[in-house]
């Protein structure tokens, strides 16, 4: 099963590298790069049974170049409204840095202030001298 998982993962992976090894000019408009990106799951398969691969595992990679298609087509065909709605972004908000950082989420700071006894503050200890 790991074999045909990774047989998988390659096919994605070699689908989503051939638009970036073609000229810019062929994969420009999206339907031309769901087009491609399909041809290209479909040779992939078949260079994979020349290479010797089994049927269990060349059919593994057209499956994978076959769902790399289907994400661009799905990002093509969504309207912006709904694809922004199917984002990390309803389960996280946008706002929430992480790490938490509590002057990036507007949360007001608290200085520290004078240890007791020690006569000096916390602001004027550095790490550098005086004179910095």
């Amino acid at each position: 099963m790991a074999a045909t998982i990774a047989a998988g993962l390659g096919g994605v992976a070699v689908v989503k590298l051939i638009p970036t090894v073609l000229p810019a000019s062929i994969p420009s408009s999206g339907l031309m790069g769901i087009a491609i990106a399909g041809a290209s799951s479909f040779v992939l398969q078949f260079v994979a049974r020349k290479l010797g691969l089994s049927q269990e595992m060349s059919s593994a990679v057209l499956f994978g170049g076959l769902m790399q298609t289907g994400s661009l087509l799905i990002n093509y065909a969504l309207p912006t409204s709904i694809s922004t709605r199917l984002t990390l972004g309803e389960l996280v908000p946008g706002s929430y840095p992480a790490p938490f950082n509590p002057v990036k989420a507007g949360a007001p700071v608290l200085l520290p202030t004078a240890a007791p006894g020690k006569g000096v503050s916390a602001l004027s200890r550095t790490a550098f001298g005086r004179r910095y």
